[in-house]
């Protein structure tokens, strides 16, 4: 589960990192390109084009390596080179150029975190420093292009300013919101069996048990066992005891045909199948189908006899109007399967489904 987690994160923060170097091309490059035609073809501007390659092969780089700390540092770094050079040839703060600053403290938040987007702004505040006291010392000139194609350049920059960061940030919020659902998802499922977990189970029966009550429907809840289960692993080992289980859900899924119909390993060797819309005859008619099932897949305790593992399930039946909760179906369904083992196991029991729950119990073997 922490893996799954750490690779969906690793896997959010890949794609926004390439994305932001895709944005970063073609953000530097359309307002160098303006800026060239603007100035009429005077100035090459040199800073966007190196800012692009940079941009470019640290895409290349991300892609075939997947360092993706060192990648996102180096678009901070290549920003921060971008400003200072840029800020300079470009006449300070009488230029367009600074104005994209923003941009850097903001990416870094973004793609590393907390701390390096405060280094990142101390960074930032550095270089404007640095540009603010070469300015006033005079070794930076003040713009001579006319006022008009100023105010042009600024107009356009910080209108890709709040593109990209609008952007960036909506980005950001898909990848994460798609991050969220993903974990959620991984949370309520068991890593072996991809079935839903305990968690997911509970989850899962508390609706059907609500759209019970609220319709008076039918609800069953079929809760399987696997028959001297330690015993297979003591004998084949715990990998063979995991395939084992593996096994055991395909069987079940098999038998299961409706959408709505829900397989979850409850804990151990232990399964829960949610049958909403479904009185008792129903259920045995699946219950049974998996215990045959179970026969016909042949999975032996030991290879050198002939005696097949065997599954013992109790089930419990009962209209909206006398379910109490989930727990209760649970313990019902427990108190069942628990009867059919002391039975003998490889059967089916099925608990009551008055109001008495002390009514005795249907089987089936």
């Amino acid at each position: 589960m922490k893996n799954d987690t750490h690779s969906l994160i690793e896997s959010g923060r890949y794609r926004l990192l390439q994305a932001v170097n895709l944005a970063l091309i073609v953000l530097v490059v359309t307002l160098g390109s303006i800026r060239y035609i603007l100035t009429n073809f005077e100035a090459l501007p040199v800073p966007a084009i190196m800012v692009a390659v940079g941009c470019a092969l640290n895409a290349m780089y991300v892609h075939r390596n997947g360092r993706l700390s060192f990648g996102a540092w180096l678009v901070i770094v290549l920003l921060l080179f971008g400003l200072a050079f840029g800020g300079f040839i470009t006449y300070g703060f009488g230029g367009p150029v600074v104005l994209m600053a923003p941009l850097i403290p903001l990416l870094a938040l973004l793609l590393i975190g907390l701390r390096s987007g405060l280094l990142a702004f101390l960074g930032t505040g550095a270089v404007l420093w640095g540009i603010f006291y070469l300015q006033v010392q005079g070794v930076i000139p003040s713009n001579p292009y006319d006022a008009n194609k100023v105010a042009l350049a600024r107009f356009l920059v910080l209108l890709a300013i709040c593109a990209i960061s609008t952007w960036m940030v909506w980005r950001f919020a898909s990848i994460t919101t798609m991050l969220v659902q993903k974990i959620e998802r991984l949370s309520k499922t068991d890593y072996l069996t991809e079935t839903l977990n305990r968690r997911g189970i509970e989850l899962m029966l508390s609706r059907e048990v609500a759209r019970a009550h609220r319709t008076n429907s039918w609800l069953s809840v079929l809760l399987i066992d696997v028959d001297h289960f330690k015993y297979y692993n003591d004998i084949n080992g715990h990998q063979a005891g995991d395939k084992c289980l593996v096994g055991i859900v395909d069987v079940i899924r098999s038998c299961i045909n409706r959408k709505t119909d829900t397989v979850g390993r409850f804990g151990g060797e232990e399964f829960v199948v949610i049958l909403p819309d479904t009185d008792s005859s129903g259920a045995a008619i699946v219950a049974e189908r998996i215990r045959e099932k179970m026969h016909d897949r042949r999975i032996c305790y030991d290879p050198d006899k002939p005696q097949q593992v065997t599954l013992t399930l109790g089930g419990v039946s009962r209209r909206g109007s006398s379910v109490k909760d989930s727990d209760h179906l649970i313990y019902l369904a427990d108190r069942a399967l628990y009867q059919g083992k002391r039975e003998g196991r490889d059967r089916l029991v099925f608990g009551p489904e008055g109001e008495g729950d002390e009514a005795t119990m249907a089987q089936s073997h």
